[in-house]
């Protein structure tokens, strides 16, 4: 019988702390790991994981998927449009004024996108 995660609400939470539990699944040889980890390092397998995640930076969500999937195609676009630019300019031939302001427009599309997550 498979057990179901319980989502509890932040208000049952707060009442009863004792439910600030989850259930980690690890194979055989990932739990052989942190036990022996646990045992050199003199720490708890709770207090490990905790460190592992906790511990790491930047520990907040800087994007959301959608966000990340937005960046990423206008990213793109700025680096297509730069490799084009790059490779006319290197051949010698002339960089239409066009060009140049579609990169211009979509890099700094690209700082607002960024700049909009950053504190």
């Amino acid at each position: 019988m498979a057990q179901e995660a319980k989502q509890l609400s932040l208000k049952e939470l707060e009442l009863d702390p004792s439910k600030l539990r989850t259930t980690v699944r690890f194979t055989p040889k990932e739990y052989q790991k942190i036990l022996e980890d646990s045992k050199i390092l003199g720490q708890t397998l709770p207090t490990i994981l905790k460190a592992g995640y906790f511990g790491r930076l930047p520990t907040e969500i800087l994007m959301t998927p959608a966000q990340y999937k937005e960046f990423v195609r206008i990213y793109r676009g700025v680096a297509n449009n730069l490799n084009q630019l790059t490779k006319n300019s290197h051949l010698g031939r002339p960089v239409p004024e066009k060009a140049l302001k579609e990169f211009i427009q979509i890099s700094n599309e690209l700082l607002v996108k960024v700049s909009e997550h950053c504190v």
